[in-house]
């Protein structure tokens, strides 16, 4: 059987009028805050290799305090099993904080040790170009983004 363990996913996803009453500080209602979040992912496994692209968009502000801003982004992952408990990895990724506004790219490759089902370690190297603004405009990233090796442990709860 050549396709046993394939496997391919779809998702769209919406979350749609978030409103939030805005009150000045009379408690006078001044509007509401509308937020749109949309994404679509697409996925593909089978038993060595897994491949992965996501877009995001949002519509988010309330057009009195705020202007409404437009936030945007994707990334797109490959993934090659070497052996049983080690992946390579590798990831692009972009993000613009609103149309036209500061964007950012990340590219990241590494290896990825999986002890069981549930628990990852992820040992990277992160190329981040462009204006980490980008996320700091979104308070994302309190530290902003700069390119450079990158450990993290993962586990899930069942």
């Amino acid at each position: 059987m050549l396709f046993r363990s394939v496997g391919f996913s779809t998702r769209l996803g919406t979350v749609s009028n978030l409103n939030r009453v805005l009150l000045d500080g009379t408690g006078k209602n001044i509007g509401t805050v509308e937020k749109e979040h949309y994404g679509v992912d697409l996925e593909y496994k089978n038993s060595r290799f897994r491949t992965r692209a996501e877009y995001l968009w949002a519509r988010d502000g309330d057009g009195i305090n705020s202007p409404d801003v437009q936030p945007e982004g994707f990334y797109t992952m490959v993934g090659y099993r070497l052996n049983h408990p080690i992946e390579l990895l590798g990831r692009y990724e972009g993000y613009s904080a609103t149309t036209g506004g500061p964007s950012m790219h990340k590219t990241t490759l590494g290896l990825t040790y999986f002890f069981s089902k549930l628990t990852e370690l992820y040992f990277n190297y992160e190329f981040v170009s462009g204006n980490s603004s980008a996320l700091l405009a979104t308070n994302n990233s309190p530290l902003g983004q700069s390119s450079g090796l990158r450990l993290r442990l993962t586990t899930r709860f069942p």
